[in-house]
């Protein structure tokens, strides 16, 4: 049986959840707010294998699905912060059938929005401001498909040479990029449903597309590894960057590329928003005000190409935009010992004092983290301070135990240790009556000792007989 692949994971930053899709047609749903990742649900028996996943968020949690069969699924949950689906166990991962999961009324609605592709359905983007959620295939007959979540009007189909591998939108223009094989950008204007004019970007088939409001610029990223970006005002290529992978440089290596290859950085909050207090019975949730995507205060950006990230830094015109990185909170207490590199705190004269109140709040998160720092937790006793130590440990033993019982020896993986010496204690009373024993034992001690040190060190014997066999050189008998 082959192994799984996967088709495309998306992370839930309002609900700290990570969502993976595999050739098995199943959807797997991870616990993202520690730093080991913990599987929650397992939803088995998708009709299709699902190509590609979109998450909305804010007003309502939605994953819409699209497969390879051109057909679009959506999952609304409607108790985000108790959980996506029903919990069966505190340790145990919630396992469900698709067909099975319309009976989950309490917790997800099931929506078919119908076959709108004659292919896979390559990519699934939904714009909140917009209501409405943007499809693309390589079928010429169904390249772009705009469907109303509402069901306002009927579904808008842009018929294009070629189909439509990657598309960008920018929201308040609404004007729409559209990227195929050509290697030609075609832009529309979604509110007038008209083709406006088309770029002549690559030499080779465009795999993405990201589009920069604030600064009217536009990226886009071909199969030949090769980042362009362009000047949405002139529409002229302003930049060409040849990245060079080392998947490049393997003979009969076939170059695999993603759903999305372009990530822009963190985006920075504004000190303006703050976060809503939870009921403590419910499971942690992050309330945040929607990224405002007309400012763009990004500080790098990130192209991948199999297993390779390039980081791409960014530079402003503008001077006024200054990133400020947000305090982290601190790791929960059992993962304490996996300190971050970036939380090294500066010394007392290298702290800009500053009589704004969000860097008076920034200071006292410093000071009160400082004790993150202070503990020496790997020389402290305590077991919770200490676990991942120990896990480190077991880890390293259970591999060697591994590779021995591989070799039908498991005895030389067990741990002998030395044993000491054996002396009698000088405490003990002595008398007339029991001196002559003490000095015999004392003698025939340290008699063994030397037979022993004599074993110890014989080149004949030192492979052939065990430390743990020190304790049967001599016996004691009694008068």
């Amino acid at each position: 049986m082959s192994a799984a692949s996967e088709t495309d994971a998306i992370f839930c930053p309002d609900t700290l959840l990570f969502i993976v899709t595999n050739t098995t047609r199943s959807i797997a749903i991870y616990e993202a707010s520690a730093l080991k990742h913990v599987p929650l649900w397992l939803i088995l028996g998708i009709p299709t294998i699902l190509e590609c996943l979109s998450y909305k968020q804010w007003d309502s949690c939605t994953l819409f699905l699209g497969d390879s069969n051109g057909y679009v699924r959506s999952l609304k949950f409607l108790q985000p912060k108790i959980g996506f689906l029903k919990k069966k166990g505190n340790d145990n991962v919630g396992i469900f059938y698709w067909q099975n999961l319309r009976k989950e009324k309490e917790f997800v609605i099931v929506r078919k929005h119908g076959k709108l592709h004659n292919g896979p359905v390559k990519q699934i983007e939904y714009f909140q401001d917009l209501r409405l959620l943007i499809t693309c295939c390589k079928d010429p007959n169904t390249a772009i498909v705009i469907t109303s979540i509402e069901n306002i009007k009927k579904n808008e189909i842009y018929r294009i040479a070629k189909g439509v591998n990657c598309f960008a939108l920018d929201p308040i223009k609404k004007i729409l990029f559209t990227g195929s094989d050509s290697g030609i950008i075609e832009i529309w204007n979604i509110f007038l449903s008209k083709f406006m004019a088309k770029l002549v970007a690559h030499n080779s088939e465009i795999i993405d597309i990201i589009v920069i409001q604030s600064e009217h610029l536009l990226i886009t990223y071909s199969i030949d590894a090769v980042l362009k970006l362009w000047d949405l005002v002139e529409y002229t290529c302003l930049q060409t960057i040849e990245l060079q992978f080392s998947s490049f440089n393997i003979n009969g290596k076939t170059t695999e590329w993603g759903i999305k290859n372009i990530f822009p950085g963190p985006p920075r909050q504004n000190s303006n928003q703050t976060q809503k207090k939870e009921n403590p019975n419910e499971v942690y949730i992050k309330e945040e005000l929607p990224f405002n995507n007309n400012i763009w205060e990004k500080s790098c950006i990130l192209v991948t190409c199999c297993n390779y990230i390039a980081n791409l830094e960014t530079y402003f015109t503008n001077s006024n935009i200054q990133l400020t990185f947000p305090i982290l909170a601190p790791p929960p207490l059992q993962n304490s010992v996996l300190i971050p590199i970036g939380w090294g705190l500066l010394k007392d004269e290298g702290i800009i004092e500053s009589g704004d109140v969000q860097s008076n709040k920034n200071c006292e998160q410093l000071e009160k983290l400082k004790f993150i720092l202070e503990r020496n937790l790997l020389e402290e006793n305590e077991t919770k301070s200490s676990i991942n130590y120990q896990i480190a440990m077991l880890e390293s033993k259970k591999e060697k135990m591994v590779s021995k019982v591989a070799l039908g020896a498991p005895y030389l993986s067990l741990d002998l240790y030395d044993i000491e010496t054996i002396k009698l204690s000088s405490n003990l009373p002595i008398n007339k009556k029991t001196e002559p024993y003490m000095k015999k034992i004392n003698c025939l001690i340290q008699n063994a000792t030397i037979r022993d040190n004599a074993f110890l060190y014989s080149e004949s014997s030192s492979s052939n007989r065990s430390k743990s066999t020190k304790s049967s050189i001599f016996t004691l008998t009694p008068h």
